[in-house]
């Protein structure tokens, strides 16, 4: 095998990380060997076969434990190259500062959009964010040898910050299009409306008083709709009552089950206020649904079907019919981890 990759996800644990670390992983197995830094244990399971060596379990899902993780992992492997994959703020500043103490090259993954989340936050959150964001948020790109974007917008971003342009990479979320294709079940929703699918957790962030207010003027228009929620869901929509048979909150569902969702769907909505390329964007296309979706971030770079305003959402969706899709995954995921390989041998 070829050189050895550390690529670190410490206490992240969510789904989607681990998922985006797999991928990762795989990716990178076909010419290198790489290594998964991780202090939670339950990790272990979902990624097994795809890395060479899996590090850091015995240790506490703490900074410390992180730090301590790492540490012990660069002395056990000799690493040719660390790579922080989520948490840019937190987690950058923990590789890099032990890939420069240890001489090792550093690659550092600005996922989502942390440097704008400021922007949407409010009180004591506000300050919060800048801090962590865009004050500690900028260490890291001092100590990264080279600095992976998931678009354009996100390569904007960092050249904005003082990152050489050539020291950028656009490396766009890998999806398994095996997995979210058109072809396959769908998944029985018992109603002849169209669909419109929210996947994801209702929040604040994710555009829940956009949904609130946008929904039911959408249903006095277009009675012919109606909105189906899934994933686990901790807060609830405020929707008035004559509007509510036009609800479906299904709640989480088994991974291997969400493509059938995507597939029952007419057209996805995503009013999330604050992006960087999210996945479920990319699962929606790669299903053959149709998104809609805020323009933040990256998500211009994966769909045309964008909104900036409330009333331009409304539009959008009762005239849905008439959305722009793809016939085609717009990204090919061969090239996608032809990219992180190249990138890693040339560091």
């Amino acid at each position: 095998m070829g050189d050895t990759i550390g690529v670190f996800i410490g206490s992240a644990s969510s789904f989607n990380i681990v998922r985006a670390a797999s991928h990762i992983g795989e990716a990178l197995s076909q010419n290198l060997t790489p290594d998964l830094v991780t202090t939670e244990p339950e990790v272990v399971a979902e990624v097994r076969g795809v890395y060479d060596g899996i590090h850091g379990t015995t240790e506490k899902p703490s900074i410390r434990g992180e730090i301590s993780a790492l540490s012990s992992y660069i002395h056990n492997r000799n690493p040719d190259v660390l790579f922080q994959i989520t948490r840019p703020p937190i987690h950058g500043t923990i590789v890099g500062s032990l890939a420069r103490r240890y001489s090792i090259p550093f690659v550092y993954r600005y996922s989502g959009d942390r440097f704008y989340e400021y922007k949407i936050s409010s009180g004591i959150e506000k300050l919060q964010h800048f801090g962590l964001n865009n004050l500690l948020g900028r260490f890291p790109l001092y100590l990264a040898d080279h600095c992976i974007a998931l678009g354009p917008s996100g390569r904007t971003r960092l050249k904005n910050r003082g990152v050489d342009e050539n020291d950028i990479s656009i490396i766009p979320p890998i999806v398994d299009t095996e997995k979210f294709s058109p072809d396959g079940p769908t998944a029985d929703l018992d109603t002849d409306r169209y669909i419109g699918l929210f996947a994801g957790r209702i929040s604040r962030r994710k555009g829940k008083k956009t949904l609130e207010r946008t929904i039911p003027k959408i249903l006095r228009r277009r009675s012919d709709l109606e909105f189906v929620f899934i994933g686990e869901q901790t807060e609830s929509l405020a929707i008035p009552s004559q509007y509510k048979d036009h609800i479906t909150v299904v709640g989480s569902v088994p991974p291997d089950d969400v493509p059938q969702y995507y597939r029952a769907a007419d057209f996805l909505i995503h009013p999330s206020l604050t992006e960087g390329l999210p996945r479920v964007i990319l699962e929606a296309i790669a299903s053959g649904t149709p998104p809609i979706a805020r323009d933040v971030g990256d998500i211009p770079y994966a769909t045309k079907n964008t909104f900036q305003t409330e009333s331009e959402f409304v539009e959008i969706v009762i005239t849905f019919e008439q959305l722009l899709g793809r016939k085609v995954y717009p990204f090919n995921n061969n090239k996608i981890g032809d990219m992180y390989v190249d990138l890693f041998k040339d560091i």
